[in-house]
């Protein structure tokens, strides 16, 4: 298992690749704006692009429709 240290720079590492995408994201989201538990749009625009990475996306949530769960599976075995 990794340290502390390294996942902290694969995670940094991971969102400075995705930046235009996640500025764009924020951007689209903040020009959008929704009622408190209705963002229907944020979620969906949310959960699109969480699916287009390859994540499994879980909608709706506990019940929640603007909720959802995104898991991402590990590149070797065992939990993620």
């Amino acid at each position: 298992m990794a340290d502390r240290k390294s996942l902290g720079a694969r995670a940094l590492r991971a969102i400075d690749e995705h930046r235009s995408d996640l500025i764009a994201l924020s951007q689209a989201i903040h020009a959008d704006p929704e009622i408190g538990y209705h963002e229907q749009r944020a979620a969906e625009r949310l959960a699109t692009m969480l699916a287009a990475r390859g994540f499994t996306v879980t909608r709706p949530y506990r019940g929640v429709g603007t909720a959802y769960r995104a898991d991402a599976a590990g590149a070797e075995g065992g939990p993620t």
